[in-house]
């Protein structure tokens, strides 16, 4: 219910191994704007599921979440967070990549 609420999610981590919370909150539909930094690229696609700022500045996570805010098109960047969620991350799509590293690495 929490990410329903927003219209942004802003993950400002210096460090992350994957981003479970920005994970969460694509799949609900709702842009990040994060740090490019370790696993978060992973879940940010910078401009389609919100915005990748560089290291540590301050500025430019500003300017995301002003891009996300302002965005003409959010309702379009809202859809494509949740596609990018269902189509990368969903548990059928998670089993079957599971499923193709075990049979790749079996003698």
């Amino acid at each position: 219910m929490l990410y329903n609420a927003c219209d942004v999610f802003i993950l400002p981590s210096l460090a992350e191994a994957f981003g479970q919370t920005a994970l969460e909150a694509i799949a609900c539909g709702r842009p990040v704007v994060g740090f490019n930094i370790g696993g978060i690229p992973d879940i940010i696609k910078h401009k389609v599921t919100g915005y990748l700022a560089n290291y540590k500045d301050a500025d430019d996570l500003s300017l995301g979440i002003r891009w996300v805010l302002d965005n003409q098109r959010y309702n379009d960047l809202s859809a494509a967070c949740r596609s990018f969620a269902i189509q990368n991350f969903s548990s059928n799509r998670v089993v079957i990549q599971h499923l193709d590293i075990i049979s790749n690495n079996v003698l």
